[in-house]
C-alpha cells in the first residue's frame, strides 16, 4: 500500500553512482605545428582534469612523429597536470595521428569503455587517421576530437 501511495504522488528515489570503470585518455598533439595552440590545449587540459573529480580514469598521451605516454590511467586527480607538464615530450618534427591513435587503443584495460580525446590541428605528415578509427571503434572505443587551429601549416 505505501509502495502505490507512493508510486501515485510521484516520488521519486534517485542516486549517483560513478562509474570508475570508464577510462579516458586525452591524445595530445604536441607536434612542432600544434605549438602555436599551447595555452588553449593547457586550458583545456585542466579544465577536464579539475571537472573529473575521480569519477573516471584518466590519462594523457602526448604524440608528434611518436608517443609518450605522459599520464597513466588514474583516478587520483591531484598530481596529474604536474605529471603532464614534466614528461617527456615526443619527437615535433612530424604528426603521425594513426600511429598515435592505435598505441593509445592499446593502453585501455577496459576498451568498452574506454573513449580518445584527440587534442590536435589535424595536420597529418604520417599515416592517415580515418584509416584506424573504424576499426578503434569496433573494439568499443569512442574516439572524440577537440580542434585547435593552426596558422603555421608548412613548419613540418
Amino acid at each position: 500500500m505505501v509502495l502505490a501511495i507512493s508510486v501515485l504522488s510521484g516520488v521519486t528515489v534517485a542516486y549517483d553512482l560513478p562509474n570508475e570503470e570508464n577510462e579516458v585518455i586525452i591524445l595530445v598533439d604536441a607536434s612542432f605545428s600544434n605549438t602555436e595552440s599551447e595555452v588553449e590545449k593547457n586550458d583545456f587540459l585542466q579544465t577536464v582534469i579539475q571537472s573529473n573529480g575521480g569519477d573516471f580514469k584518466l590519462g594523457i598521451v602526448t604524440f608528434g612523429y611518436d608517443q609518450v605516454y605522459a599520464v597513466e590511467l588514474t583516478n587520483d586527480m591531484r598530481n596529474v597536470y604536474t605529471d603532464y607538464l614534466r614528461a617527456p615530450l615526443p619527437d615535433d618534427s612530424a604528426t603521425d595521428i594513426e600511429a598515435a591513435l592505435k598505441y593509445t587503443a592499446g593502453l585501455f584495460t577496459n576498451p568498452d569503455g574506454g573513449r580518445i580525446v584527440l587534442v590536435t590541428d589535424a595536420v597529418e605528415t604520417d599515416g592517415v587517421a580515418n584509416n584506424v578509427i573504424k576499426s578503434i571503434a569496433a573494439e568499443g572505443v569512442t574516439v572524440d576530437t577537440v580542434y585547435f587551429r593552426n596558422n603555421r601549416l608548412g613548419d613540418e
